[in-house]
C-alpha cells in the first residue's frame, strides 16, 4: 500500500460516517493481511442466526453460504468461534483443507486460507469476523493485528445489531450524526444534495423509531446507544 492510500485510509478511520469509517478499517485488514475478502457479521440474539453487516471482496453468494451455513453449522467454524484465545486459519484446524468449505465453496472462488474470530462483548459473540485470502499462509502479523482490532470491530458490529434492531436506516443515522454537529435541515441537506423536506422526514422516521419527541432528544438517544 503506497503513501497515499495510506493517508486516504487514516482520514476515513476517523470520519464520522460509520459506513465510510467501517470501510477503511477494510482496507486497512486487507492491505496489512493480504486479505482478499473480509465480512463482518452480527449476532441476532432472538433468531440465533448470523446477519452480514458490511462485506468486501466476497460474491454475494459466498456471503450467504458463510451467514446461513458456515457459522451456524460447520464444526471448525463452530469451534473457532467457541475459543476467543485463538486466530484460527486454515492450518491450525487439522483437515480443514480438505473439508467441504475449503474444496467445495473457498477454493473454487481462488482462496487458499482463511479466518473465522469471534468478536464480543462483555464476553457474549456478537458477531464474527471473516477473512479469505488467495494466500496459502497469513503473515506474521495477521493475528496480531487482528487481536488489537477485535474491540473496534466489535463494537462496530455490536452498533449495527443495535441500530438495525431499531430499524434506523443508514441514511437516518447519517443525519443524526449531523445534528449532533449542530446542523440545521437546510445545511444537512445542502451537504448531502437532499431537499430540505427530504432531510426532515428521514429525522422524523428516526424520532419516532427512538421514541422521542424531539430531535434533541433523539441524538441524546442515539448518543447513548452508541449509535452515532
Amino acid at each position: 500500500m503506497d503513501s497515499a492510500s495510506r493517508v486516504l485510509i487514516l482520514q476515513d478511520l476517523q470520519s464520522e460516517d460509520i459506513i465510510r469509517r467501517r470501510n477503511a478499517y477494510f482496507d486497512l485488514v486487507r492491505f496489512e493481511s493480504g486479505a482478499g475478502a473480509i465480512l463482518l457479521t452480527y449476532v441476532d440474539p432472538l433468531a440465533h442466526t448470523h446477519i452480514a453487516v458490511g462485506s468486501s471482496g466476497y460474491r454475494d453468494s459466498v456471503v450467504d453460504y458463510i451467514t446461513r451455513d458456515l457459522l451456524l453449522h460447520d464444526k471448525a467454524a463452530r469451534q473457532a468461534l467457541r475459543d476467543e484465545s485463538t486466530i484460527y486459519d486454515w492450518d491450525n484446524l487439522p483437515g480443514y483443507r480438505a473439508s467441504a468449505p475449503a474444496l467445495l465453496h473457498f477454493g473454487p472462488e481462488g482462496f487458499n486460507n482463511g479466518v473465522t474470530m469471534p468478536l464480543t462483548v462483555k464476553g457474549q459473540i456478537v458477531g464474527t469476523c471473516n477473512l479469505s485470502t488467495d494466500r496459502a499462509a497469513w503473515p506474521a502479523l495477521t493475528a496480531p493485528m487482528l487481536t488489537a482490532l477485535r474491540p473496534v470491530l466489535a463494537d462496530m458490529v455490536e452498533r449495527a445489531r443495535q441500530s438495525r434492531s431499531l430499524g434506523l436506516t443508514p441514511r437516518e443515522l447519517e443525519i443524526l450524526r449531523m445534528v449532533k454537529r449542530g446542523l440545521t435541515d437546510t445545511q444537512i441537506a445542502s451537504e448531502l444534495f437532499l431537499s430540505p423536506r427530504t432531510v426532515s422526514t428521514h429525522m422524523e422516521n428516526a424520532r419516532g423509531k427512538l421514541s422521542s419527541t424531539t430531535r434533541t432528544r433523539a441524538v441524546i438517544v442515539a448518543t447513548d446507544l452508541g449509535l452515532i
